[in-house]
């Protein structure tokens, strides 16, 4: 089918280059030789274009219409007019092949794929993008290449033993409650001070707080320290019950045993005792050795917190100071030189308001 095309496209510009001799050559019998060759091509023009790229002259539009102006003279006779035919010689025209007519729009070729011995670059200027002519086997500029991927380095790395970056979690470390211990007092007078401080200990050494529970209203607290402290006035006379003491080390806590407060009026109670001096021992026998007396007292019956001793047999009244108010219960004993005790009298009773 190309090849088909190629002369059918030669014919007619053949045709139309006689047809221009005819109407516009003149009738010198030199011209005929020459009326059916068509007019040199410039090698290496663009096809279509048929000037030249080197003086600036513009060619054709690249269509297969015949212009309508009259071509230049093809008279012969001299060689150095521009644009003159050679003499009738068998030399074929500039840019022919085989003595076959050229379409002057062909740039000097028919398809350069239907003809193994053209070189592809003929009728081409340099640098042209004309698609047709393909790849070439030319290695690429080294310039344009991308640059070589850095491959990363086959040395030690900064990540650490394990291949984890998260750091480990902390052993675990159990914690030891700490401890309290005290006896605090149970009773104050008014107008006296009052002061507890617990022991507390931890085997962690964890700073420790304290804190309490049913703190009387006239006493004070340190949480650091868990000292309690006040001084009761006469209005806080009465028993202030289930105080509770507790220190902590964050953790853990420790309680101390809850306890009583006791506030009691000034001790300014007095009781007067009596008693008949004993003559007989307890077997009947009489008492020759009698040394002395001992008295005893307490706020509960039958149990005596307090006692004096009086080193004078021949003393039977006591006089008891500085009670506070409140029921006192009494008993008394004789002794002899020997420190035998008697049994105990019987129990008296006396009330301090």
């Amino acid at each position: 089918m190309g090849i088909s095309a190629s002369r059918a496209k030669l014919t007619l510009v053949a045709c139309a280059s006689l047809l221009l001799a005819a109407c516009g050559g003149d009738d010198e019998p030199s011209t005929a030789a020459n009326d059916n060759e068509p007019p040199p091509v410039s090698e290496g023009g663009p096809p279509g274009t048929g000037g030249d790229p080197t003086t600036g002259t513009p060619g054709n539009s690249g269509t297969d219409e015949p212009s309508d102006e009259t071509p230049p003279s093809e008279e012969t006779g001299d060689d150095d007019t521009p644009g003159g035919a050679t003499d009738g010689g068998d030399e074929p025209p500039t840019g022919g092949t085989g003595g076959t007519p050229q379409d002057p729009n062909d740039g000097g070729s028919s398809n350069p794929d239907d003809d193994p011995t053209t070189d592809p670059s003929d009728g081409a200027p340099p640098g042209s993008d004309d698609p047709s002519s393909g790849p070439t086997d030319e290695p690429a500029n080294p310039d344009d290449e991308p640059p070589p991927t850095e491959e990363p380095p086959s040395g030690p790395t900064d990540e650490p033993p394990g291949g984890s970056d998260e750091p480990d979690e902390p052993p675990v470390v159990e914690n030891s409650p700490p401890t309290i211990s005290g006896t605090p007092p149970s009773t104050v007078l008014e107008g006296t001070p009052y002061l507890f401080e617990p022991t507390a200990s931890d085997e962690n050494g964890d700073i420790l707080y304290f804190s309490v529970a049913n703190l009387p209203p006239w006493a004070d607290f340190e949480p650091m320290t868990g000292r309690l402290e006040g001084t009761p006035s006469s209005a806080d006379i009465r028993t202030y019950e289930d105080v509770r003491i507790s220190v902590t080390d964050g953790a853990d806590d420790a309680y101390l045993e809850p306890f009583s407060i006791t506030v009691t009026a000034v001790a300014n109670g007095t009781v007067e005792l009596s008693w008949v001096a004993p003559t007989e021992n307890e077997d009947g026998s009489e008492l020759t050795d009698l040394a002395g007396y001992k008295i005893y007292w307490g706020t509960k019956p039958g149990e005596y917190s307090s006692s004096v001793t009086i080193e004078n047999p021949g003393v039977v009244t006591y006089v008891l100071e500085g009670l506070v108010p409140g029921t006192y219960y009494f008993a008394a004993t004789a002794f002899n030189a020997e420190g035998a005790e008697s049994d105990p009298s019987g129990e008296a009773t006396a009330t301090i308001s």
